[in-house]
């Protein structure tokens, strides 16, 4: 998942040989045309996929797809998570279901929301945590174990980062 040149955002499909060597483009689709920055791509299962970023406004959302073994690219469907702000997105498959996702929110603060995802590729918001009021920039969230994710962020001018860990 990536943004163009005119930001609009767009998802490739590539065909890699099991030996590394070769690497050739199956198909680009264009999941978000006004604005698609600050892509974080998860795997649900086998041809689902959950991308959470920045649309246009400056809104967040997270949109479910159906890859097909062709890599014909499907929306399923598509989230808001946030109207105001949001920027530097983490998303990650906790366990079955249930996604973590660490973002910059308004004011650059720290903010954790929980989801469902189905396999079916349905979403809803579970739970909001604003874990630091004032930095929460380039978050990077890790799963530690199916229960347990750490997360790795840094104020806005990248001076000094924080560890924290969420059950």
């Amino acid at each position: 998942a990536y943004c163009d040149n005119s930001n609009a955002g767009r998802i490739k499909t590539l065909n890699v040989a099991a030996d590394g060597t070769t690497v050739n483009n199956v198909n680009t689709w264009e999941h978000d045309s006004g604005n698609g920055t600050y892509n974080s791509l998860a795997r649900r299962s086998d041809d689902v996929y959950a991308l959470a970023y920045r649309a246009s406004s400056n809104r967040g959302n997270i949109r479910t797809f159906k890859v097909a073994a062709n890599g014909t690219i499907s929306s399923l469907n598509v989230l808001q998570f946030d109207d105001t702000q949001t920027s530097e997105n983490s998303l990650i498959q906790l366990k079955g279901d249930l996604f973590l996702l660490a973002y910059s929110g308004s004011s650059d603060d720290g903010m954790i929301k929980s989801f469902n995802i189905g396999t079916n590729g349905s979403i809803s918001g579970l739970k909001t945590l604003e874990h630091n009021t004032s930095n929460g920039w380039s978050p990077a969230l890790h799963k530690m174990t199916d229960s347990t994710a750490v997360l790795i962020y840094s104020d806005h001018s990248n001076t000094t980062h924080e560890i924290k860990t969420f059950h």
